[in-house]
């Protein structure tokens, strides 16, 4: 998985296990909502805001909804 912790990104509130594991819970095919609705998860607003805002989570999140597909 990509590291989302360089400096400026919003993502340094996060560790990067939690966002692998975010990323990894999307490539099973689950929902943002879903996914979100687990408390050590962003909020689904933030997940949406990262999607708009960040081109590295938005290719990482596409990345993984690809192998949702695939597999």
């Amino acid at each position: 998985m990509r590291n989302f912790q360089q400096a400026g990104s919003s993502f340094k509130l996060y560790p990067k296990h939690v966002i692998d594991d975010l990323l990894r819970e999307f490539s099973k095919n689950r929902s943002i909502r879903d996914v979100c609705a687990d408390p050590k998860y962003p909020s689904v607003a933030t997940v949406y805001r990262w999607l708009s805002e960040d081109r590295d989570f938005a290719a990482a999140y596409a990345e993984a909804v690809k192998v949702s597909v695939t597999t």
